[in-house]
């Protein structure tokens, strides 16, 4: 029972990465201990989880490979080998000799490999998460990072209007430019995020989604500040998230955040990586 705990909470601060089962893109984290795992899929309409036990997976392996014999071990080391460096290379690519069977609310993906120079065969049951594990594992992290981001996109607004009040001053006291094309316009912090929504989110009254990729505002951005201060791209790391964020959501999120950090401050440092390799 320990060991199951220690893999909950190390599955917890997994990262989340992109990976390719047959044809279907997937979002993936495992953990793995020496006789035991937990894994999570998402498709992003389901999620999916699956936990094993070492009594649990030296039967299954028995059960599919029944002329294979090996201690439980053996089969977690050979899964864990065959998963964990495609998960921290960052995923992105085809998992090779892996298949996928959705029945009812379940999924089954199943494995053929070799362990030893004798064919393997492996199925991961995994069964549908509750609403609770969900949260956990995406909703939370995703909304903290967010939250975090949107912090960060504020602070490099201000750094702007300071870099201009500089200039201003500059120029106020004689101050000429040696290079003409050096000079840059006022920034406007309501223009930029007017002109960057225009751009950039679709419309949604043609239907599409309002979905808006971060990384183009928050890049944006940076090359504002950047272009004031070429200093500042040593000193500021632009922290990427695929989801956009609006003024209001920070104070929605005040009693969500709240709940979070009740838990250990050390863990959610990490948890804010669960979705950058996305």
């Amino acid at each position: 029972m320990a060991e199951l705990e220690r893999l909950a909470d190390d599955l917890l601060v997994k990262p989340w990465s992109t990976v390719h089962i047959e044809d279907s893109p997937f979002l993936l984290k495992a953990s793995f201990s020496q006789a035991a795992y937990r894994l999570m899929l998402s498709d992003l309409s389901s999620v999916w989880w699956e936990e094993v036990d070492s009594d649990s997976l030296k039967q299954r392996a028995q059960e599919l490979n029944k002329r294979l014999k090996a201690p439980a071990s053996a089969f977690c080391r050979h899964l864990s080998g065959l998963l964990e460096p495609l998960l921290r290379n960052g995923g992105r690519r085809l998992l090779p000799g892996f298949t996928c069977q959705r029945a009812g609310s379940g999924l089954t993906v199943s494995l053929r490999s070799e362990l030893a120079g004798v064919p393997f065969y492996w199925a991961f049951r995994c069964a549908e998460a509750s609403l609770s594990m969900v949260s956990r594992h995406m909703i939370c992290p995703l909304l903290t990072m967010m939250q975090a981001l949107h912090r960060q996109t504020a602070d490099l607004a201000v750094l702007l209007q300071r870099k201009d009040a500089e200039i201003l001053d500059y120029k106020e006291s004689g101050g000429v430019l040696s290079r003409d094309h050096l000079a840059t316009d006022v920034f406007n912090a309501v223009e930029f995020k007017e002109r960057f929504i225009a751009e950039c989110i679709p419309d949604r009254k043609q239907g599409q989604g309002f979905r808006c990729d971060v990384r183009l505002f928050s890049n944006s951005l940076l090359i504002q500040v950047s272009i004031k201060d070429p200093a500042i791209l040593t000193q500021t790391r632009v922290t990427f998230s695929p989801f956009f964020w609006s003024d209001s959501i920070s104070d929605q999120l005040a009693p969500v955040s709240g709940r979070l950090h009740a838990h250990s401050d050390s863990l959610y440092v990490r948890y804010l990586g669960c979705f950058c390799e996305l």
